[in-house]
């Protein structure tokens, strides 16, 4: 009897540790931003860091890449980013791709930007069983950089796997672009 009053509260310290512990860790992540740590984050440098402008169906668009990777976007976002592609193509370039112009996306409606940085980190800012709202900001090796949240995406979840469902592009704080 002695040994299994022990046993449990050994038991309850260790779990009331790890609880502790996981907390702090989470609170941490919201505060800063960190390499990609839980799943969701991990799914979201993937994407990041995929060739992702086939998906919006522009020059080059290629059907075996889009089933490659489309199950990782929703339906809803892929469309909206072409709708919104076609009508750059339409307003810029009276609807016909021109070689040696930029007639649709003159940045990325994933990254947020024209140019790809060295690293992406990350913040997640809430997470529940069936989505999550991550930030994430970029880095060029500025050793005087500061992280400044450039998108905020929302994943879902879509069976086991996370999807992106949602991009906010950011400039300076305020969101300049939303696609979902």
């Amino acid at each position: 009897m002695y040994l299994n009053k022990n046993i449990n509260r050994l038991l309850i310290f260790f779990l009331t540790f790890l609880v502790f512990s996981t907390q702090q860790s989470v609170a941490h992540d919201q505060r800063t931003f960190h390499p990609p740590h839980t799943e969701a984050e991990r799914t979201l440098d993937a994407l990041l860091n995929s060739d992702y402008w086939y998906m919006l169906a522009v020059n080059g668009y290629d059907k075996k890449l889009e089933k490659r990777y489309a199950h990782l976007f929703s339906k809803k976002l892929l469309n909206l980013w072409r709708k919104r592609e076609k009508e750059l193509v339409q307003e810029n370039c009276g609807g016909q791709y021109i070689q040696g112009d930029q007639c649709g996306f003159d940045y990325s409606p994933l990254t947020c930007a024209q140019d790809a940085p060295n690293a992406y980190f990350y913040r997640t800012l809430s997470q529940n069983n069936s989505m999550v709202i991550i930030q994430s900001a970029w880095s060029f090796n500025d050793p005087d950089e500061t992280f400044t949240p450039y998108a905020t995406y929302q994943l879902i979840k879509q069976g086991k796997r996370w999807i992106l469902d949602d991009v906010a592009c950011r400039d300076h704080g305020k969101i300049v672009a939303r696609f979902n």
